[in-house]
């Protein structure tokens, strides 16, 4: 009768231990899933934001204005004029895309 019960006992201790190790891999599996997750959205907002950025080298002025002389053009590229320039459009561009969405007023 006693191995009886030291069978089904380490028969029972296996398939306690299997069941631990089943849902320590579920949670590693779910982890992994989350992270895969947040690594794709994030690889996406990176080539969406790196993709706005290439755009925005389209409003440099210094490339048409003719006008304006090559030691002013070299100090305006040295201050970083170029990419104030992105930065205004793009911050006036979601200023206005904000206006469109009902019931959302930023500022006056």
């Amino acid at each position: 009768m006693n191995d009886v019960f030291a069978w089904f006992k380490s028969i029972w201790e296996g398939f306690v231990d299997f069941l631990y190790r089943l849902l320590l891999t579920v949670f590693d599996f779910l982890k992994d899933f989350l992270w895969w997750i947040l690594d794709s959205l994030f690889s996406a907002i990176v080539l969406v934001l790196d993709s706005v950025s290439l755009s925005l080298n389209t409003f440099s002025p210094l490339t048409y204005i003719d006008g304006i002389p090559e030691s002013t053009k070299y100090f305006m590229v040295a201050v970083g004029f170029n990419e104030c320039m992105g930065m205004l459009v793009a911050a006036i561009s979601i200023r206005i895309l904000l206006r469109m969405i009902p019931f959302v007023r930023l500022g006056g």
